[in-house]
């Protein structure tokens, strides 16, 4: 994205975010994007970005990281840029598992950016998740206790109804109707 100033959200946004936690939100997109294309040229060779740590250490899913190759992080940075997009021209929810895990890595490094702005970080990122998000099963992801939770042969599974959280389905849609992206696909 390679913007300077403040990236112009939505509405909804202005009425959540103070101009702080917005420009954070803003410097956060930026940030991502240049992980995620640190990444990809660290991966083949091309000196790129100098942000330090890559993308998927980061802000993925540990227990899949042997699974985030070329393609993975190609159809991720996809998802963050149709993410962005919609930030700025009329938010939409998330249309898949990967326009959710790029959302929570921008969310993430906005409280990072905010944090180094003006200490510690409000509750306002945390407040929007409801309205940037229908659900928060992505989030199962990230804690080792939950890896299985999706098997709907679980108990646990069947029970709470998540849908499947392995990278393989990071870039199906959703929700009937509601397609991605044809380059995440």
């Amino acid at each position: 994205m390679g913007q300077t100033g403040v990236m112009r959200f939505v509405e909804e946004l202005d009425r959540w975010l103070d101009p702080a936690e917005l420009s954070a939100l803003s410097n956060a997109v930026d940030a991502v994007d240049d992980f995620i294309l640190g990444e990809l040229a660290d991966r083949y060779g091309v000196e790129l970005s100098s942000m330090e740590g890559q993308f998927s250490m980061l802000y993925l899913p540990a227990r899949y990281h042997d699974q985030y190759d070329h393609g993975v992080l190609r159809r991720l940075y996809v998802c963050l840029t149709v993410v962005a997009g919609r930030l700025q021209d009329g938010w939409e929810l998330p249309r898949c598992r990967g326009e959710e895990l790029v959302l929570r890595a921008v969310l993430e490094h906005a409280e990072i950016c905010l944090d180094e702005l003006e200490g510690p970080p409000s509750t306002a990122f945390q407040d929007m998740r409801e309205f940037l998000f229908v659900d928060l099963d992505h989030e199962f992801m990230f804690d080792p206790r939950f890896d299985g939770i999706d098997d709907p042969e679980t108990v646990e599974g069947a029970q709470l109804g998540i849908g499947p959280l392995d990278p393989s389905v990071w870039f199906e849609p959703l929700y009937d109707g509601r397609p991605v992206h044809p380059m995440a696909e």
